[in-house]
């Protein structure tokens, strides 16, 4: 008669893998639901873009064009869009906070997760109440800017990322391969929305083209790849959170 025995690496390996299982079933869920929510309100934003440039002139059609311009124009605070970002800029606060938190204190780059946790604090509040822009006309009349620093609060803007980059960096190359990449990539997607394609659109206000169906479409494409690239970091951020944090895992 044959016996078989399991041992506990056998019983271990099997709820490693069930686990693993669950926990990419979740991110897949999860991101799926940011994926389609950032891909319809991208769509409705460029909706809107056509609407304004084809049928402005409909006076039947005002009532509803105000009302769907207020609620899915990309380039307005308190809306639809604004409020979503601010609200994914959140949820990346709140993960930075729980991988801070689950490192232990002699981890050497733990208060970089606090500080990363901090800054997208502050762009979730920014997000909503358009803080950075209180400094457009100071910084233009000191500097006397224009073209495509006609939005003049990218010019401190710029400085701060410099300086964030050079002060990260060493903390970047200590994550994991595929966490790095995945910061990189969102970093790049959500950066050259916020300050290449807002040059680009600085550039077209201060020649007079804010009218424009061309102008309309630079934001949207500016606003969408904030959008895409803030879904991306979340992703990285849940991945890494259940892959390497050893006390999430274990409370998980």
């Amino acid at each position: 008669m044959k016996t078989f025995a399991t041992t506990d690496s056998g019983l271990n390996s099997n709820r490693n893998f069930i686990l693993d299982k669950a926990h990419s079933l979740k991110i897949q869920s999860f991101m799926m639901i940011l994926v389609i929510a950032t891909s319809s309100i991208s769509f409705l934003g460029l909706i809107n873009v056509f609407l304004l440039h084809f049928y402005s002139d409909a006076n039947h059609l005002q009532g509803i064009m105000f009302q769907y311009n207020r609620l899915f124009n990309l380039n307005l605070e308190a809306n639809i869009p604004s409020w979503f970002s601010s609200f994914l800029m959140l949820i990346s606060a709140f993960y930075l906070w729980i991988i801070y938190n689950s490192k232990n204190r002699e981890s050497l780059y733990k208060k970089h997760w606090l500080y990363l946790s901090l800054i997208f604090l502050f762009l979730s509040l920014d997000e909503i109440s358009s803080i950075h822009e209180i400094m457009n006309n100071p910084t233009r009349r000191l500097l006397h800017s224009s073209g495509i620093f006609y939005w003049s609060w990218l010019i401190p803007a710029l400085f701060l990322l410099s300086f964030g980059a050079i002060y990260f960096i060493k903390f970047l190359f200590t994550l994991p391969k595929r966490t790095r990449n995945l910061f990189l990539f969102s970093a790049v997607v959500f950066i050259t929305g916020a300050v290449g394609f807002e040059m680009i659109g600085g550039w077209l206000y201060s020649h007079n083209l804010a009218e424009t169906m061309l102008y309309n479409i630079e934001v949207w494409i500016e606003e969408s790849l904030e959008l895409i690239g803030l879904p991306i970091f979340i992703y990285s951020l849940r991945d890494y959170l259940f892959t390497h944090c050893e006390i999430f895992s274990i409370k998980f």
